[in-house]
Formats: structure tokens, sequence, C-alpha cells
């Protein structure tokens, strides 16, 4: 599997939590406890996103500084997001 395959996989699968959280969420269906888990699960999935990113960035570097500049600023937004160093 290369890591383009393996940042699609766990894309869609956080799109998939994503989706469930939100029905979870507007459903009231969990205890606030089993909602806290599934944020955290929602933040992990974008942590291990966000890492495989700097993976790929780090050995396949862009030409394009545009590109760059994006990935950087939708890192640096997800880092902010999360309250996390990324």
């Amino acid at each position: 599997m290369s890591i383009d395959d393996a940042i699609a996989e766990l894309y869609r699968r956080h799109l998939r939590l994503n989706a469930y959280l939100q029905e979870v969420v507007d459903g009231s269906r969990f205890s606030p406890a089993r909602v806290a888990y599934l944020l955290r699960l929602h933040s992990r999935s974008i942590y291990r996103m966000v890492r495989l990113l700097r993976v790929r960035r780090a050995r396949t570097p862009t030409p394009d500084d545009v590109l760059q500049a994006a990935i950087n600023q939708a890192l640096d937004e997800l880092s902010e997001d999360l309250g996390v160093e990324l």
C-alpha cells in the first residue's frame, strides 16, 4: 500500500466517523462519555492523517510553492482547531 493509498483510506474512514459522530450528536443517542470517546477518535484520525501528509510531503517535495503554502496553511489550521502542535 502506498502512502497515498493510506491517506485516501484514512480519509474515507474519517469521513464515515465524522458522519456517524454528527448523527450521534444530533440524535443524542449516547452518553456524554461516549460522545467524548468518539471525539477523541475523531481527533486521532485527523492527527494520523496530518502525520501521513507530512511524511508524504517530506518524501516528495513539491516544486509548486502555491501548493506547498496551501498544505502548510491547512496543517496550521488543523493544529489550531485541535489545540495541539502538529
